[in-house]
């Protein structure tokens, strides 16, 4: 059941954020190319003496666009022995059904954005020696990023060459994987070479994960690749891949769809066969696929974008603005009173089984919705329920990837039923503030929306990965497949929330989501980079980096549909505008 809201202390009225990406610490992220290396060393200095992990962020990020050796030399320092800090609860914000998962950790993510920021701005032969020594001191799970982000940098013959290397050498699969990822993603088709023989070696595999963690970079390997179709080196690579599928090597269902997934983009043919031969038979165009087979799995869905596979994570947002009303327009036509039309004998529901006299607000149109795609779910599917406000968590009647059993569902339709806005009235609100500073009312505060898929791609079968989720082997292994990520605004804050000193920069609010200003006082509450869209989109990248989870994204109201459509376009995903047409990721408003 719900646990209801405690009180909210004025205090959160108070204590607010500096340094917002809408506000002016998002100006330094605008800096050419080649700025000057002296006063980026100046704000690195300053940046990195606080506290705030976007302060750090936005420094190296400055030092980065430099592009000069002392810059870089800074960078691998950096990574080699990372600042950490302690974050905790915030003791401003109202605790809700908060996962036991621990707090983000700077040391891990400094690595992340560093890793990010060498290949943005360091991807060159010229810069490879030193950042290789990086990383062969750099093994750890935590690495595989940066392995993914800047093997394949050196297109040099010698360069290449140690990159085949280590693909066949006896270091860690995480690494290995990491190596061929990293040459995908610099475009070069030596990785080609090595996709029969890691075939090889994923069918000998025994551990779950780790097959799911070379299929990955194998996939993208392929994928990168697809313009040479008719070159004999990728006949080879591409015939091996598609020899996984056969029933002797016993893949799960949900790697073999990604498999499929990556097959159909590349082939260039709508189809997710789940067997080698029709897929050898494209290959030779032999034949013209119908669009929907009894080789394809049954579908899943979600205000109408039709998903496939076997474990699916429902990702709501939950922040205050869900409580805006709907556009009238939105709702059905039709009786709103009265007993609901009768379905036949295993018939699936549809939007028409919705009680549109119920539907007023944004929240009441996701819940709805979602109480609709629980019950279509097949059996043998398993899904889980995330929500993201202020920070995230994972809905009570879905501790893990649950089965989608009749008994479950109607668990989480009653937790759902039982989610209800704060009242102003409740003690802790202060007086004459709380309509302008939350006027639609209280549901779980600002969008987390990285807390939210940091959640959902950590989750396990039971429980979450505690880190390092893009290689957790059990993550890989029994997490989610498809995400369906629903939103209506841009996100606004992130787990990174750590009280500092005012530094006088930046605007300071009340309210992240209405930026309704404040006093500035001694202390402040400062949030983290990721609710600026790059770094989320970046984090998105390496969560997803092995995994190659289909993202769908909903997009309702104020919804930040370049983020969101960027988010589904770098996973093969849907996008849809709630009250227009769906559209294929990627596409024009």
């Amino acid at each position: 059941m719900h646990v209801p809201l405690p009180p909210i202390r004025a205090s959160w009225f108070a204590l607010v954020l500096a340094a917002s990406s809408t506000t002016l610490a998002a100006a330094p992220q605008l800096d050419p190319i080649g700025a000057d290396l002296e006063s980026a060393q100046k704000r690195y200095k300053a940046c990195l003496a606080r506290r705030p992990f976007n302060f750090h962020t936005e420094a190296r990020g400055r030092l980065a666009r430099t592009r000069e050796p002392e810059a870089l030399k800074i960078l691998l320092r950096d990574y080699s022995k990372p600042k950490e800090e302690k974050l905790g609860a915030r003791p401003d914000r109202p605790i809700y059904l908060a996962s036991k998962r621990h707090a983000p950790s700077y040391r891990h993510y400094a690595r992340y954005t560093i890793a990010t920021l060498l290949a943005q701005n360091f991807d060159s032969w010229t810069w490879d020696d030193k950042i290789a020594e990086l990383r062969a001191n750099s093994t750890t799970p935590t690495d595989a990023w940066l392995w993914a982000c800047t093997v394949g940098a050196d297109s040099r013959p010698e360069g290449t060459a140690k990159a085949i290397n280590s693909i066949k050498s006896n270091l860690a699969m995480h690494l290995r994987a990491a190596a061929v990822e990293g040459l995908a993603r610099h475009g070069n088709p030596e990785v080609l070479t090595v996709v029969p023989e890691l075939c090889t070696t994923v069918a000998a595999l025994k551990d779950r994960g780790e097959r799911r963690m070379l299929v990955g970079a194998l996939s993208s390997a392929i994928f990168a690749h697809k313009e040479l179709l008719k070159d004999e080196q990728m006949k080879k690579a591409i015939r091996a891949y598609i020899g996984l599928l056969a029933a002797d090597v016993k893949l799960s269902h949900s790697t073999k769809m990604v498999i499929a997934r990556h097959l159909s983009k590349t082939i260039g043919k709508d189809a997710l066969y789940i067997e080698p031969e029709p897929w050898l038979r494209l290959l030779e165009q032999n034949f013209t696929p119908p669009k929907r087979t009894e080789h394809t799995v049954s579908s899943m869905r979600f205000f109408g974008i039709e998903a496939e596979g076997d474990r699916l994570c429902y990702l709501v947002d939950m922040s205050n603005s869900m409580l805006k009303e709907i556009d009238p327009a939105l709702q059905k036509k039709g009786p709103v009173t009265g007993p609901r039309r009768k379905r036949k004998p295993g018939q699936m529901p549809t939007e028409d089984d919705i009680p549109w006299h119920l539907v007023k607000t944004r929240f009441d149109l996701a819940r709805e919705h979602l109480k609709i795609s629980m019950q279509r779910l097949a059996k043998g599917k398993r899904f889980c329920v995330i929500w993201f406000g202020d920070e995230a968590g994972l809905f009570k009647s879905t501790p893990g990837m649950i089965p989608a059993t009749y008994g479950n569902v109607k668990k989480v339709i009653a937790e759902l039923d039982a989610i209800k806005p704060a009242a102003f009235n409740s003690p802790g609100w202060p007086k004459g503030k709380a309509a302008s500073i939350a006027p639609n009312g209280w549901l779980r505060g600002d969008t987390n929306m990285h807390a939210g898929l940091r959640l959902a791609f950590a989750m396990r079968a039971k429980g979450f990965a505690p880190d390092n989720e893009h290689v957790d082997l059990k993550a890989l292994a029994e997490g989610c497949d498809t995400i369906f990520l629903l939103s209506d605004g841009a996100p606004s804050m992130d787990d990174f929330y750590i009280e500092d000193k005012d530094y006088g920069e930046g605007k300071v609010v009340y309210d992240h989501e209405q930026k309704k200003e404040a006093p500035r006082r001694e202390r402040l509450w400062y949030h983290g980079p990721y609710d600026q869209s790059q770094w989320l989109r970046a984090d998105v990248d390496r969560m997803n980096v092995f995994r190659k989870v289909q993202v769908h994204c909903v997009g309702i109201g104020e919804a930040d549909l370049g983020l969101l459509r960027g988010i589904a376009s770098a996973t093969m995903g849907q996008v849809h505008l709630v009250g227009a047409k769906a559209k294929a990721a990627g596409g024009k408003k």
